[in-house]
Order: structure tokens, then sequence, then C-alpha cells
């Protein structure tokens, strides 16, 4: 098997010297595959989206105005009103 050395703080070392019974190689092998996994499928799940990165990132911000004020709302007791609001560019490539 390959061996891939990687590069941790001082204070990371230290931690992980204290827990002397664990497997450091195979925590971060099964990181990595975990990693890879999720990577693959987030790759074959946009592989034909036409979605433009600045598309996602006005989604992305749409997204987290509604959860804030859903959040404010819920936490501040105010109710909560049934409009959506979404402000795009309606232009798709």
């Amino acid at each position: 098997m390959p061996n891939v050395t990687i590069a941790v703080t001082p204070e990371l070392k230290r931690r992980m010297d204290a827990m002397d019974t664990v497997n450091w190689s195979g925590v971060a092998r099964h990181a990595i595959e975990r990693h890879l996994t999720d990577l693959e499928a987030f790759k074959a799940i946009t592989k034909h989206s036409k979605l433009t990165e600045a598309d996602a990132l006005e989604l992305g911000r749409v997204v987290n105005e509604g959860m804030a004020k859903h959040y404010r709302e819920l936490f501040e007791g105010k109710p909560k009103t049934s409009g959506r609001t979404r402000k795009t560019s309606g232009k798709r490539d």
C-alpha cells in the first residue's frame, strides 16, 4: 500500500499522541475515502447541470437570507409571512 504524508500542527499532533490507542492512519484513510465518495457523488449529480457559478452563488445567497429570516422570526417570536422573494437575472446559459 502506498504511503501518504500529511502535515499537522504541533497542537494537533500533541492531541493525537494523547490518544495512543487510535490508528490515525486508518482514521485518515477513512476520512479521505468518505470525502472522495462525496466529491464523486457531487460530480455525478452536477455532470449535466447548466447552473452557472453565478446562479449557484445567487441561490446560496437567497437560501441564506431565507434561513436567517426564519431563525430570526423563530427566536424573536415574530409571525412568519408566507411570501417568497427572489431576485434573479432570468438568464441561464
